[in-house]
């Protein structure tokens, strides 16, 4: 049977429906992109919640309103943008910022450092050296700690010492808590020493 040519009419109608057609599919794909978006995000806030339950549990004990202002008090400051930003750029250990702090009963000026797998702060409040890991130290590490005086504190969740004349020295005695810098602990303190 020969084909009959289709009118304007039917060309029109003709194409409106492959449109509609069209269309539907569009919407099946956008609706399986937005699924499919969503269940990425789930699995990733899981796996970085998780982590973060895993280095502080303490966090578990949090109310949500609770938990928003210990995530915001420690996320949105100047240091922690700087990480992110290097981090994204590609630099795998974006330098953490120096806490230089003077102790209450001293006029010297120490440093804090970053070391591989975390970073040394000075606590000025505690007037006390502070190690903090990213993960927990193997038994090494922590018996290296110990020998030189170092105490666990769960409640600030780090290895303190407290800040005396020899706690630099002693920290230059300590490998696993060296600058990444290769400098020893004591080399930083003259740094900010002649600095000031």
């Amino acid at each position: 049977m020969p084909r009959t040519k289709m009118t304007l009419e039917e060309q029109i109608a003709a194409r409106r429906e492959t449109l509609r057609q069209d269309e539907n599919r569009l919407n099946e794909l956008l609706s399986m992109k937005k699924e499919k978006d969503r269940k990425e995000r789930t699995h990733r806030l899981c796996e970085r919640a998780g982590f973060m339950e895993s280095i502080m549990p303490d966090t578990m004990k949090l109310t949500k309103e609770k938990f928003e202002t210990f995530l915001s008090q420690i996320l949105l400051n100047d240091n922690a943008h700087k990480i992110l930003s290097g981090l994204i750029e590609g630099d795998s250990t974006p330098p953490i910022e120096p806490l230089a702090v003077e102790p209450s009963d001293s006029n010297i000026v120490y440093t804090g450092w970053q070391i591989n797998g975390g970073k040394v702060v000075i606590n000025q409040r505690k007037n006390s050296l502070q190690v903090f890991f990213g993960n927990i130290p193997d038994t090494d590490m922590r018996s290296e700690l110990k020998t030189n005086g170092f105490q666990w504190v769960a409640s600030d969740k780090a290895w303190e010492l407290e800040l005396k004349n020899d706690a630099i020295y002693k920290a230059d005695r300590i490998q696993c808590i060296q600058p990444i810098t290769g400098e020893k602990p004591s080399e930083l303190q003259k740094t900010v020493q002649t600095s000031d």
